[in-house]
């Protein structure tokens, strides 16, 4: 079935439609817990749809190829906690034939309390949407879950009516100026300075800790009355990053993630497993010939080398040692590939892969414990694997070139590898030249 997207906004066509289409779902001969309605409609632009949600609860992921698109709106199922993603991936596995995608993410350090600002997306999330607008190789589907416990009676199918119509709402608004009252450097400069040189005497004085990937954060703060729309934000600044991945999370009015990461933690599609090892910073393609970079680099595939034998995944190299051009800065990059028969192995995937030294380091024990001690803050889902997991797709980021927007505060992220050889300096300005490119009001200072 063909909709007309302007038919999306049609709430009484929406009715009719899913009244007709409930009638054919059979529950009691029904194998499946949950059932998928799947509608072909024309071509639009999803992430434009953002600003104008009226659902609180939502989540948009783009891949960096531009390949496939989700916006998930609603909630039909969620789980918050350490096993979150095991739960997730038994309902994803228990009804294949659906697709079903759940979306959602993980803090940097799963078992560390959450600060206050992190609160509202708990240590580990993921969530199944009421309904997910999808583009897929330029095809279009709007894709409806529905649980067959939730629709045993006429009232119950009437009920879901109403919220598939309101998940359907949109208002469309204009707002993403922002005039911020406040700024705080967390840490300093000199703190900063002062941290990177303790970590320099601790990788020359310690005979295994190698890397140690220390971020800094940006915390403005606005005037909370203003009311501004940061999925007009985001959007204005998609353009800025066409090589990048495109993730959203919104848990509520003024509770937001996002992410133009350019780093992919892994996709498994048709069996195949990818990852990234991406590490080494430089504006220009000297990067190549830095033995500080390449060093760097280097830390990271070796070690997911290693993780990936010690879980006896066998893997090859696609390409090695390549720069990635993100026009505001290049990366050394590498990708390994592998076959995988199923997503049970993909828990024990995550945890011996997250984090890599690209943003932990290197050894993974004694780096994060470096980090714990110094860095000064909770990074919450910086730095974490975010994205999608279904039967058919699964993908995961690496949050990086992140933003929290935690009622009238937006935190900014950045990171900078550490070895013996780092100028703390230059890996300041490393980072100012990562967040200046997420917002415009970061001054020369910052």
């Amino acid at each position: 079935m063909t909709i007309k997207y302007d038919l999306l906004l049609d709430k009484s066509t929406i009715a009719k439609t899913l009244s007709k289409d409930l009638k054919k779902i059979t529950i009691s001969n029904s194998e499946y817990e949950y059932n998928t309605l799947s509608y072909k409609i024309n071509k639009i632009t999803i992430n434009k749809l953002l600003p104008s949600i009226k659902n609180n609860h939502f989540c948009y992921f783009k891949s960096k190829d531009n390949i496939n698109e989700y916006l998930g709106i609603g909630v039909i199922k969620s789980f918050r906690g350490i096993d979150s993603i095991s739960s997730a991936l038994n309902i994803i596995e228990s009804n294949t034939k659906q697709n079903l995608i759940f979306m959602g993410g993980q803090n940097f350090s799963p078992l560390i309390t959450n600060t206050n600002e992190w609160l509202k997306f708990s240590n580990c999330y993921y969530f199944l949407p009421r309904l997910v607008i999808a583009q897929n190789n330029n095809e279009y589907s709007l894709n409806i879950n529905i649980s067959n416990k939730s629709i045993s009676s006429e009232v119950e199918k009437l009920n879901l009516i109403h919220e598939i119509t309101r998940c359907l709402t949109f208002i469309f608004s204009r707002d993403s100026s922002y005039q911020y009252l406040s700024k705080e450097l967390i840490p300093d400069q000199s703190k900063w300075i002062k941290n990177l040189e303790l970590i320099k005497t601790k990788i020359d004085s310690n005979t295994t800790l190698e890397k140690v990937v220390m971020a800094r954060k940006v915390k403005y703060s606005f005037n909370q009355e203003k009311g501004n729309n940061f999925a007009n934000y985001f959007l204005d600044n998609v353009e800025k990053y066409p090589n990048s991945y495109n993730f959203y999370l919104s848990l509520g009015e003024k509770n937001n993630f996002i992410s133009y990461s350019p780093e992919k933690f892994l996709k498994i599609e048709k069996k195949k497993l990818t990852i990234d090892a991406i590490a080494g910073s430089e504006k220009t393609k000297e990067l190549l010939f830095s033995d500080k970079n390449i060093k760097e680099h280097r830390f990271v595939f070796s070690e997911i080398q290693s993780n990936l034998n010690e879980l006896g995944i066998i893997f090859e190299t696609l390409f090695k040692e390549e720069t990635l051009d993100l026009g505001y800065i290049m990366h050394i990059h590498t990708m390994l590939k592998s076959k995988i028969e199923n997503l049970k192995t993909l828990p024990s995937l995550i945890n011996k892969l997250h984090p890599t030294p690209a943003v932990g380091g290197f050894p993974k024990d004694e780096s994060i414990k470096a980090i714990s001690e110094n860095e000064g803050f909770n990074r919450g889902w910086y730095a974490a694997p975010v994205g999608i997991m279904s039967h058919k797709h699964t993908e995961l980021l690496v949050a990086i070139r992140s933003i929290l927007n935690h009622l009238n505060e937006l935190h900014l992220f950045a990171g900078a590898g550490i070895i013996s050889q780092s100028d703390s300096l230059e890996e300041w300005n490393e980072t100012y030249q990562k967040m200046n490119n997420l917002f415009i009001p970061a001054d020369e200072n910052s």
